[in-house]
Order: structure tokens, then sequence, then C-alpha cells
């Protein structure tokens, strides 16, 4: 029998648009049902945002003397409440530079336990930096806006984004 061959032609074209007008109808009611987000819902999320770096100090710039900045490197200094962060940015080739600087505890004490630098540009890359004996290090990164992110045990400090 003709009719019941399942390789034969599929349903009409007219059948098709009223399966397809039957499926959007059956979406656009399933839309409709979904109530909006709950306010506590939303009022949430905004709380988690603003606990998602309570543990980050925010560094404040230190002042420095404009004659510093007239030729060679450009300095940058950092100020938390128990480190300081100095970084000199050198060009280094097309759109590259390299960011040299030093971390030091404000009390003088060399920092018990490891001690981790990165410099992060905008594009999200993190750059590790080592940090020496005397707390130097030294990393490549593209041109653009960077920040500093020092972390000691359960203590992390970031620095404000700066241009290089």
């Amino acid at each position: 029998m003709a009719g019941d061959d399942p390789t034969g032609p599929g349903p009409s074209a007219r059948d098709a648009a009223l399966l397809d007008a039957a499926l959007l109808d059956a979406l656009g009611e399933l839309l409709t049902l979904a109530d909006e987000t709950p306010p506590a819902v939303l009022e949430a999320a905004r709380a988690l945002h603003d606990w998602a770096r309570v543990d980050a100090e925010l560094a404040r710039i230190v002042e420095l003397d404009p004659a510093l900045t007239r030729h060679g490197p450009t300095p940058h200094a950092w100020e938390a409440a128990w480190l300081e962060v100095e970084a000199e940015v050198h060009a280094a080739g097309y759109r590259r530079r390299r960011v040299e600087g030093t971390v030091e505890l404000l009390d003088g004490t060399p920092p018990v336990g490891p001690m981790t630098v990165e410099v992060q540009d905008t594009d999200g890359e993190r750059h590790l930096a080592s940090l020496d004996a005397h707390g130097a290090f030294e990393v490549e990164v593209p041109a653009g806006s960077l920040r500093i992110v020092v972390v000691w045990g359960s203590r992390r400090v970031v620095t404000p984004w700066f241009a290089t």
C-alpha cells in the first residue's frame, strides 16, 4: 500500500506549516509561564557580587615625584595596610612592556611562606612573576592597562588598573 511506506514523502507543506505554528505556540506558552527573576534572588546576587572581593585589599596609590617620570621607565607605587608594591614599566618591543617591581612588607620583616605576584591585563591574562629573595619581580606583558595582585597566605592586595 502506498500510504504504509515509512520512507515515503513526509507531511505536505501545509501540514508542516501547521506543525511549525503549533510548536511555536507551545514554546510561546512556556515562555509566558516563566516568571521574572524573583526580587529576593536579584538581591542575593547583588550581595554576592559585593562580597566577591571582600578579601582583597585595594592598594592606594602613593604619590611619586613628577620629576621621576620625565624620562625612562614609568614608576608606580601603591601601599596597603601591610605591604608596599612598587613597579616600573619599560618598553619591551612592539606593544610589549616589561614590568619590574618590588614587594615589601611595611613592618620590614621578610615574609614567612610563599608570596605570589600576578600581573593581570585587560584581556584576562594572568602573568605570574617570581619573587627573588629581595622581593623583586620582573614579567613581560602586552601593552595596555594592568593591575598587580599580591597573595600571601590568606591575604590579598590588588592594585588599581594602570596604563602602561
